[in-house]
This record gives structure tokens, C-alpha cells and sequence, in this order.
């Protein structure tokens, strides 16, 4: 899929919560709890995020030419969001990454 097509489908999913915040709120940390865990070992200096007020980690490899992303946060609404930047960016190209219009969180 591209970037496009995935920011689309979660409007889609959020759409479904119709504006209420605390489900909002609810669902953004339960698509953190979904985050595949990032190794402790990766849990360094070198891998945190700078500049967010949470904690972030992220480690990120290339293969065939794709992107593919890891990471955690200290807090759950973070980690959260940070779970939907990797459904839309893991398994791009630099190319497509670079390129792409991030407007899912407008809509």
C-alpha cells in the first residue's frame, strides 16, 4: 500500500469514533500496546527520538531497499502515535517516505 492509501484507512478507522476524545485517547493507546516490543538493547542514547517531550526510541534498518521501523515510548499515548508513523512509513522506500504528504492527522 502507500502512504496514502494507509493514511486513508486510519481516517477511516478514526472516523468510526466520531469525534469522541476519550475513545480517541483509548484507541491511540491501545494501537501502542499493539507495537511490537523494541529489544531493551536498542534502548539507548544514540536510538532516542530528540526534541519530543515523551521518551522515544526508534531504530530503523533497510532491506531490499524498503525502510523498516522500530520503536517504544515511555508513555502510551506517545507510543501510540508513534505506532501510526510506523504503520504508514515501514516498508517504503527512502523515496516514498520522503516524499509523502503526512495529512492523516488534519482529517
Amino acid at each position: 500500500m502507500t502512504t496514502a492509501q494507509i493514511q486513508d484507512e486510519i481516517i477511516s478507522e478514526f472516523s468510526l469514533l466520531d469525534g469522541d476524545m476519550e475513545m480517541t485517547v483509548f484507541y491511540i493507546m491501545e494501537l501502542g500496546q499493539k507495537l511490537p516490543a523494541l529489544k531493551e538493547e536498542d534502548h539507548t542514547e544514540d536510538n532516542i527520538v530528540k526534541g519530543c517531550q515523551s521518551k522515544v526510541w526508534m531504530t530503523a534498518h533497510l532491506d531490499n531497499g524498503k525502510i523498516y521501523f522500530e520503536a517504544d515510548s515511555n508513555t502510551a499515548i506517545t507510543k501510540g502515535l508513534v505506532s501510526l508513523l510506523i504503520r504508514i512509513f515501514n516498508g517504503q522506500t527512502p523515496e516514498d517516505i520522503l516524499g509523502a504528504d503526512l495529512y492523516f492527522m488534519n482529517k
